[in-house]
């Protein structure tokens, strides 16, 4: 768990070491793809956690990022967790990314199920089609990173787990 505690740093040696192992599998796929690693774009939702990272990685590297939420900026960055109004889900360095001058934000209004989590299946729906190849970082089981990578698996666009 690279969280530290519920809503302010991440545990920084875990934080770093899977950014480093994200980093180097985007140069292994960007070879294997005989792809410049300079011509990625990278895409992410803007969840706390690997979603925050991919999007730090984009900007470390000067690369084109897109973020894709769920409803908008404002709703997705100020959201909470239903029954524990002290964890928030998303980004904790939300608004330094969106200071970054190489940024497309994509606000996913669609609602999947007519409740709060459907606009998250709707953002994943999102990643999909916004990607041409979809990678994850999934190390336990979460729901959205499991539904995300169902939905790339459709699209013939999921890449694999790091």
């Amino acid at each position: 768990d690279i969280n530290q505690d519920n809503n302010h740093e991440y545990h920084q040696e875990v934080f770093e070491s899977v950014k480093g192992e994200i980093v180097v599998y985007l140069m292994n796929l960007a070879r294997e793809y005989a792809v410049g690693f300079k011509d990625l774009v990278l895409i992410s939702g803007m969840a706390r956690g690997v979603d925050e990272i991919f999007a730090k990685i984009a900007i470390d590297f000067n690369l084109p990022l897109i973020i894709t939420v769920p409803k908008s900026v404002e709703w997705h960055k100020n959201k909470i967790v239903k029954d524990t109004s002290d964890i928030k889900i998303q980004a904790i360095d939300y608004d330094a990314i969106l200071a970054y001058d190489k940024l497309e934000i994509v606000e996913v209004t669609d609602n999947l199920d007519k409740g709060n989590y459907g606009y998250f299946l709707a953002r994943n729906q999102s990643l999909v089609d916004l990607s041409d190849g979809v990678i994850s970082y999934q190390c336990y089981d979460s729901q959205g990173t499991s539904d995300c990578i169902d939905r790339a698996k459709l699209k013939n666009k999921y890449i694999g787990n790091i």
